[in-house]
């Protein structure tokens, strides 16, 4: 018998996010996610949208969505992802990106 579709989605997914780097060169990380609902997530960009930016902001917001990554040579944790914001000047909005890309199911071409 197949496995039978479930109105509910996995509460979580991994994604991969490709990260530039200073210089341009560009590293993929396999970022875990939680994955919310359409009403949350509304609330949760309404919510990020409203606040401050900064490094700790930023990652504040980030950890509500991030539970972890895989091929880091760092472990996750709120330090490490302050320390990856503050050296890769996109990566908020790359995470971000990738966030939404993953609950879409969407692959971005080059």
């Amino acid at each position: 018998m197949a496995d039978l579709f479930t109105l509910d989605p996995a509460p979580t997914f991994t994604w991969p996010v490709r990260l530039t780097a200073p210089g341009g060169q560009a590293r993929e990380l396999v970022v875990e996610y939680r994955a919310k609902t359409r009403t949350d997530l509304k609330a949760w960009l309404e919510k990020a949208k409203s606040t401050p930016h900064g490094i700790e902001a930023d990652a504040d917001i980030l950890m509500e969505i991030m539970i972890g990554w895989e091929s880091c040579a760092e472990p996750f944790s709120r330090e490490a992802l302050m320390r990856l914001l503050d050296g890769h000047y996109n990566a908020d909005s790359e995470l971000l990106s990738g966030y939404l890309d993953g609950l879409s199911g969407a692959r971005r071409g080059n």
